[in-house]
């Protein structure tokens, strides 16, 4: 239905999208009269199988079609976090029983709920939502973290707890001690209309990595968070871009700075990456594309010079000190390697790497490099070598 915040407004990808092809929507029904979660099954690049996972009625929309929340997320653990906004109804946010003004946990395939929710027989998972329009967990810790639509005070920055009350309508921004509330790590005010958020994990920006960016709307930029070691402070807050006006913003399997932007809250209209001047003629990246890596899978990405051959390969180690060859620094010895790819005109290529569920591998270092072939000029060389903490 037309206006507002209303539409297909989250996607999430089944960490076991390799062998059974799930994707999930959040979307608004045709009448506009409520939210559902709805699985599909990729079949060769088409959505089949279309089956509403959640109960009739369990997210009506508001007349005006807005604080529905909808952004999805799998978290390290494998379930799948869902915002749910208010609705413009401010009893649902502390209403147990209700799924609005909420961050939901459930266990997929097939949503139900998990056995160790705080909330028994319930996905709910966190309370005191207005409206959320970004989650995201941390690369290397289970922490998941929200972005929050304030009314009075201005919009924030949480860090979810589970079970955990983040305030709204009783309170915003910074609690006095021993009000039972979850804090804020970040009040801004005016507000910027936060949309998404996301962590940096790849090695194009070296300096920024596992750092928090956030999207701010109104004002058509993007700000970056240092977090503190425990994760529930910042020590850094700085402008990193303002070029139009982004609702998410992720790390690319490129291992750049993927944005997507759009003219209005009525709906996004491109994707934008940020790329770093002379960067190397060839790259691989390591990224963990969607929750989490051990009994899921990683994404390696290769951006070269159309018409470039790569042989990319994984280890479990790296060389200490790297190892000079005529070819390059040699980083990563060969463990597995990977099919040889030949870079396509669009200059970027991926391969998905299937990570079996075997509780030794959590923790384990995994680095990847590869060799490049340029037939044009007969010229070989060594990439860089990333590295990824499997989780």
């Amino acid at each position: 239905p037309p206006g507002q915040e209303s539409g297909l407004i989250g996607i999430a990808v089944d960490p076991n999208y390799l062998s059974n092809g799930f994707v999930y929507l959040f979307h608004t029904t045709i009448d506009g009269s409520e939210n559902r979660i709805t699985r599909v099954r990729d079949v060769a690049g088409s959505g089949t199988q279309a089956t509403v996972v959640t109960p009739p009625g369990a997210l009506p929309n508001h007349p005006f079609r807005i604080h529905n929340g909808g952004v999805m997320t799998f978290g390290p653990d494998g379930m799948l976090y869902v915002s749910t906004g208010d609705a413009e109804n401010q009893f649902t946010p502390q209403d147990p029983t209700s799924w609005q003004g909420k961050i939901l946990r459930f266990q997929p395939p097939n949503l139900s709920f998990p056995a160790d929710n705080p909330v028994p027989n319930s996905p709910v998972y966190a309370f005191g939502i207005r409206n959320t329009f970004g989650l995201a967990f941390h690369p290397r810790q289970p922490w998941l973290y929200g972005s929050e639509n304030g009314y009075l005070v201005g919009d924030e920055i949480n860090r979810i707890v589970a079970g955990g009350n983040h305030g709204w309508p009783q309170h915003e921004g910074p609690t006095s001690e021993g009000s039972g509330l979850v804090d804020p790590l970040l009040t801004v005010d005016p507000q910027p209309v936060f949309t998404g958020i996301g962590f940096y994990q790849g090695s194009r920006y070296p300096a920024y990595r596992d750092h928090l960016f956030v999207c701010q709307w109104l004002q058509g930029e993007v700000r970056a968070l240092r977090l503190s070691q425990s994760g529930n402070g910042i020590v850094d807050d700085f402008l990193f871009a303002d070029h139009g006006h982004a609702f998410g913003v992720t790390t690319g399997p490129d291992g750049n700075l993927w944005v997507l932007h759009g003219p209005s809250l009525g709906g996004a209209s491109e994707v934008g990456r940020y790329v770093p001047q002379n960067g190397p003629a060839a790259s691989i990246e390591l990224v963990s594309m969607s929750g989490p890596v051990v009994g899921g899978s990683l994404t390696v990405g290769v951006e070269a010079p159309a018409g470039m051959f790569v042989g990319p390969w994984v280890a479990s180690q790296r060389y200490a000190p790297p190892v000079p060859t005529p070819l390059g620094v040699l980083e990563a010895p060969l463990d597995a390697l990977l099919p040889v790819v030949l870079v396509p005109p669009s200059g970027f290529t991926c391969i998905a790497i299937p990570v079996p569920n075997v509780a030794t591998l959590v923790g384990l270092d995994v680095h990847a490099q590869a060799a490049t072939a340029d037939p044009t000029t007969f010229g070989l060389a060594l990439t860089n070598a990333p590295s990824i903490q499997l989780r």
